[in-house]
């Protein structure tokens, strides 16, 4: 576990394995797996269910929320594509990643096309909301 990660949002479920620490929490009924530590092809799978947890409680949107992650490798990477196909355009995903060890990696591969990145947990909420009013 890295750190004493503290719940920013209500209702935690916590996960933690090796160098890495994923919590789950909900704001309303947007699901929130936030991240620490390093992601690689050893911690990729807690990632992985993390995320499939969240996605099987049937969120109106997912936010993966790498602002805390100090190393995020392809196999991280590659979680991240793999929801954004498994949720198509029927739950949206937002991924808060922001600096040179999350953001910049994303963007030289192309993952910004794919996943839509927001520079901080706030804004991807606001967004995600704001999203929800102008079609709903």
């Amino acid at each position: 576990m890295v750190g004493d990660p503290s719940p920013a949002l209500d209702s935690a479920s916590e996960l933690a394995q090796g160098d890495i620490f994923v919590q789950t929490s909900w704001s309303g009924s947007v699901g929130v797996v936030s991240v620490w530590g390093v992601v690689d092809a050893l911690t990729a799978p807690q990632l992985t269910a993390a995320v499939q947890a969240a996605v099987d409680a049937s969120p109106a949107a997912l936010v993966v929320d790498l602002s805390e992650v100090e190393f995020l490798a392809s196999a991280g990477m590659s979680v991240l594509v793999a929801t954004q196909q498994l949720l198509g355009t029927s739950i949206p995903l937002a991924v808060v990643a922001d600096g040179p060890v999350t953001r910049r990696p994303m963007k030289l591969l192309g993952l910004d096309s794919i996943v839509e990145m927001h520079r901080t947990l706030q804004d991807a909420l606001a967004d995600i909301a704001q999203d929800g009013e102008s079609t709903g």
